[in-house]
């Protein structure tokens, strides 16, 4: 059963349980429940108007299954949501590429390549964008022409 219950909802009972469920409703959310309520309506109406035709049973059973699967259609409209109180630890990553490519030995950047201003804001373990960085979280740093190796290598593993 417990299996079943995280097909259908993706977590386990206890994190429902831990849990509070909400409603996240749009603006479209409100106009679709007008519109609902009115379809609820006409629903009841249309089936009563069919007096001669059919079994009264028949009627209240079409009309229930209408009506439920119009509320079931007006409930996922209002996004529902589960908040978990608990904390789910993650590490902050940050992934800086770095292009090394011929194009950044073109000199424009005053007198120096552009290539220039990459080696002084990322080349030392010191310097202030390099430790800001840092600071965030887990840093990464990945010469382009390394990425452009992998991505094209068959099994795309480093």
């Amino acid at each position: 059963m417990d299996s079943l219950f995280r097909f259908l909802f993706e977590y386990r009972p206890v994190i429902f349980q831990q849990g509070e469920f909400r409603l996240a409703p749009s603006t479209g959310s409100y106009v679709a429940a007008v519109i609902t309520v009115a379809a609820v309506l006409l629903a009841i109406i249309t089936y009563r108007g069919l007096a001669g035709r059919g079994r009264v049973r028949d009627r209240i059973v079409l009309s229930a299954l209408r009506i439920a699967t119009l509320g079931v259609m007006l409930f996922c409209l209002f996004r529902p949501v589960l908040v978990v109180k608990a904390a789910v630890a993650q590490q902050n990553f940050l992934a800086v590429l770095i292009d090394d490519s011929r194009s950044m030995q073109i000199a424009d950047w005053g007198t120096q390549p552009r290539g220039a201003f990459v080696k002084q804001a990322f080349g030392a373990k010191d310097a202030a964008l390099v430790k800001a960085l840092s600071a965030e979280g887990t840093r990464s740093t990945v010469d382009g022409t390394d990425a452009a190796a992998r991505a094209l290598r068959p099994d795309n593993r480093a």
